[in-house]
C-alpha cells in the first residue's frame, strides 16, 4: 500500500527540523509601559505574525536567540531581540 506524498512529507520534515517551542512574548516600547497592539512582527526579514490587542504574540521556533522587527500601524519599525527557551511564562520584549 502506497501512502500519498502529501501525507508522508510532514512526517519526514518533523524528524529533520528539530524541536520547536511555543514561547509567549509581550512587546513594549523601550522601557515604557506602552505595548504594541496589532503590530506586525518580522523574524529573519519575513513577516512572522501579528501581536494581539495587548501586544502579545506566540512564537513557535527552535530554542535560541533571535532578532527581528516590529512594525507599528503608522509604518514605524523598531528592532527587537528575544530568546526562545521553552518557558511557559509571558516574556517582556523591549522594542528599540
Amino acid at each position: 500500500m502506497k501512502l500519498p506524498f502529501a501525507l508522508v512529507l510532514p512526517v519526514l520534515l518533523s524528524f529533520t527540523s528539530g524541536p520547536v517551542y511555543a514561547d509567549y512574548f509581550q512587546i513594549f516600547e523601550g522601557g515604557r509601559q506602552n505595548y504594541f497592539p496589532y503590530a506586525q512582527v518580522y523574524v529573519g526579514g519575513k513577516l512572522y505574525g501579528y501581536t494581539d490587542l495587548y501586544g502579545r504574540i506566540k512564537v513557535d521556533l527552535p530554542k535560541g536567540r533571535y532578532a527581528g522587527q516590529v512594525e507599528l500601524r503608522g509604518g514605524t519599525r523598531k528592532r527587537i531581540e528575544f530568546t526562545i527557551d521553552g518557558g511557559r511564562q509571558l516574556k517582556r520584549v523591549n522594542a528599540q
